[in-house]
């Protein structure tokens, strides 16, 4: 749990994103149908992207600035509350952790959702927000260059995924040979 906080208090003091990091506002505290396909779309993409980090709370602007909430909007991002959006939206559901972190210097605690990577099958959504606007029911999400989220449209898109799904079963077929050839 110390290594985690320690890698969280580097970015967040040093906030960029990128490929692996999405940097979100407070989406209301989740209140809407629309902001939670919103973090979830950003989840799936980032599932699919071998893992990343979700930080709430900062302006999207270049400096990322912190943004105080309004009452309740903190308090919105339990564990239980992202466990419930993972299973509402996502297909195959994967256990996201909800971290709390202050800027040095700053006040606000933010919450920074930890999605994990590695999947050994394509992570998809498996309902849509409302209107289809944010998020499709079915649709793959990606990240892309300059720490945007989309869907996979493209066959490069779809090799680059498949890419990263064979390497994490081959990954986990050799770890089960070394444990037959060097049981503990």
């Amino acid at each position: 749990m110390a290594d985690i906080q320690s890698q969280l208090q580097g970015m967040v003091d040093d906030l960029r994103e990128g490929l692996s990091v999405e940097v979100k506002n407070w989406l209301n505290g989740l209140a809407s149908a629309l902001d939670k396909a919103n973090l979830a779309k950003e989840i799936i993409a980032l599932a699919n992207n071998d893992g990343g980090f979700v930080f709430v709370g900062f302006d999207d602007a270049a400096a990322h600035a912190s943004i105080i909430p309004l009452p309740g909007e903190r308090e919105a991002f339990t564990q239980d509350t992202v466990s419930g959006l993972v299973q509402a939206y996502v297909s195959p559901p994967c256990q996201c952790e909800v971290h709390f972190i202050t800027r040095t210097g700053e006040t606000v605690q933010h919450p920074v959702i930890v999605v994990p990577g590695g999947h050994r099958t394509p992570v998809f959504a498996r309902r849509g927000g409302p209107g289809n606007e944010v998020i499709k029911t079915n649709d793959v999400y990606l990240r892309r260059p300059g720490g945007s989220s989309e869907a996979a449209r493209t066959q490069d898109d779809w090799e680059k995924l498949l890419d990263r799904l064979v390497k994490a079963r081959q990954a986990d077929q050799l770890n089960a040979i070394r444990e037959i050839l060097n049981p503990q």
